[in-house]
């Protein structure tokens, strides 16, 4: 499909930024920073401090890739970022359009779980106001839903055959080291039970691949089996920390914050991350003033945290200070503008001021920003306080 002049200058601009990075790829992070420094109507529809805040994240993200020898002039594309380009192009399709442009990228970057949706999920965009913004300058608007991707695996044979296919020890590290990165594209994407496959053949080719480990471990963390991921840990390294964690969260999925605090409790204390976790699962026990020193220290030490400063807001909003809470959880807010958690403690907060309308925003807000989807149900208790006022 032919490149709108916009995208041009925008890869144009992410080839300079890998050349000068070094690391000479065109990851999402790149194209992210080249279409946000690209002079184009789309890049200006961000307003400069979001605009700032998010390249400060994607430098930081651009900044992990690993080097990767150039060979020639051209400057390739990851694996990630084509698969973008053709979502995009099927935005470009869906939409009529004769040629791909900036914003169909943008809406497709926004349409799956990806780490760059995320941060600009951040500050405060998604696929709906993204789309609202580039509809007030483009005639006709365009008029569509947010798409559904099928996120397929490079690797096209089923991965049950690979075992059979590769004996030679050889190739069996070479192997086990490509497959350990598409498990890791899968699992960027929220493929986890391919992502889960994928790490199954990597372990019957090395064993001892701790990738692979960890992978299956959140995987299944993420696909709800808490109980199953408590017992396949128990084969695993116990004193390594992203483990012991993947184990505190499910823990606290199964209603036992006592025995997540003991694994958060294990740990070195000047970790923001873990106080916050300490003091989220307190929160859980109506332990409220123990769970406040928790987000205190971490908060100490990362005055940003925005879960640790929401967290202390609903805490400090459970003993009655109102107003202490209500500042807390808007200073959250301008930390993370897409804090779906921030936005429902807000609600809470309304209610307690018995403000309906304001309480009901919030929600809406909360619900905006995938709530429901992410989180639970419990809102509806939320809504249904907000609209007995």
């Amino acid at each position: 499909m032919v490149h709108s002049s916009f995208l041009t200058e925008a890869l144009d601009s992410a080839k300079n930024i890998a050349t000068g990075s070094e690391h000479n790829i065109i990851d999402m992070s790149t194209l992210a920073l080249g279409i946000l420094q690209a002079d184009s109507p789309f890049s200006n529809i961000f307003p400069q401090e979001d605009k700032e805040r998010i390249i400060a994240q994607l430098e930081k993200k651009d900044a992990q890739l690993e080097n990767y020898p150039l060979e020639g002039d051209a400057i390739p594309l990851t694996m990630n970022t084509g698969q973008l380009l053709q979502f995009g192009s099927q935005y470009a399709q869906e939409t009529g359009d004769g040629e791909l442009d900036v914003y169909h990228i943008m809406l497709a970057l926004f349409s799956y779980p990806n780490e760059i949706g995320t941060i600009f999920k951040k500050s405060g965009w998604v696929f709906e106001n993204f789309l609202a913004e580039i509809n007030k300058f483009i005639a006709p608007p365009i008029e569509i839903e947010r798409m559904e991707f099928d996120i397929t695996p490079s690797v096209k044979e089923p991965y049950s055959k690979l075992r059979k296919k590769f004996w030679a020890d050889d190739y069996k590290k070479t192997v086990a080291d490509n497959h350990v990165k598409e498990a890791i594209r899968l699992a960027d994407v929220g493929r986890y039970d391919i992502c889960r496959q994928v790490c199954e053949v990597v372990l019957d080719l090395d064993k001892d691949d701790n990738t692979a480990k960890h992978l299956t471990l959140w995987c299944l963390y993420h696909e709800k089996q808490y109980q199953d991921a408590i017992e396949y840990s128990k084969g695993l390294d116990l004193d390594d920390r992203n483990i012991n964690l993947c184990i505190a969260a499910c823990y606290v999925k199964l209603n036992k914050p006592e025995k997540a605090i003991e694994i958060y409790r294990s740990f070195d204390g000047k970790d923001a991350d873990l106080h916050n976790g300490t003091g989220a699962c307190l929160n859980d026990l109506g332990k409220y003033e123990d769970a406040i020193k928790e987000f205190d220290q971490a908060i100490e030490l990362d005055p940003a945290h925005a879960f640790a400063i929401n967290n202390k807001g609903y805490a400090l909003l459970k003993t009655g200070h109102v107003q202490e809470a209500k500042d807390l959880i808007l200073h959250a807010l301008s930390n993370d503008k897409g804090n779906a958690r921030a936005y429902k403690n807000l609600a809470l907060v309304h209610i307690e001021e018995r403000h309906k309308t304001e309480a009901l925003a919030a929600i809406e807000q909360a619900l905006f920003y995938r709530y429901r989807e992410d989180f639970s149900d419990d809102i509806d208790e939320v809504i249904k306080q907000a609209n007995a006022l």
